[in-house]
């Protein structure tokens, strides 16, 4: 499940830049780059659910803190609504590769849930299948609130289900 979900997703990562195209894209990673540089938790903006912008700033930590190039504002030039430039590719590289992880997790969840309750390999195929060849999880390899907060409220009903 997590290999088809794997190829699916990988050639999406990069599809693009440096042009950001996704109409969310800019606004979200440009609430997470104001975290990382004023090295605040508080995304001062609620559009979304925060736990998008945690995983942006947590990624724009980890470049700033380590030494990999940040820029401030994520090099992001906004050229019109949902359109934008930005100057800084690898941000926008390793965003995409951490939605990719997230969502190839919803797939694996899925499909562990389901193995789970059938206790049948091919039923827990034909649940997760579905969600690794999904256009719109697939697309989802540009970071978007579609991603982190399904994944994490999958594991929450798990661990209430299973304990």
């Amino acid at each position: 499940m997590a290999i088809v979900a794997a190829v699916l997703r990988i050639p999406v990562v990069g599809a693009g830049l440096p042009f950001v195209w996704y109409a969310d894209e800019p606004t979200t990673v440009r609430v997470g780059a104001i975290m990382v540089d004023h090295n605040s938790l508080n995304p001062h903006f609620f559009a979304y659910p925060s736990v998008l912008f945690d995983v942006i700033a947590a990624t724009g930590w980890i470049q700033k803190f380590g030494g990999l190039g940040w820029q401030p504002g994520a090099g992001l030039r906004v050229e019109n609504e949902g359109i934008a430039h930005t100057t800084d590719p690898h941000l926008f590289i390793a965003l995409r590769l951490v939605t990719v992880v997230l969502s190839i997790g919803i797939c694996v969840v899925v499909w562990g849930i389901s193995m789970l309750i059938t206790r049948r390999w091919w039923a827990a195929t034909l649940a997760g299948l579905p969600l690794a060849i999904s256009p719109i999880m697939v697309s989802n390899g540009v970071l978007t609130q579609l991603t982190p907060i399904p994944l994490s409220s999958r594991l929450s009903v798990c661990s209430l289900q299973f304990g």
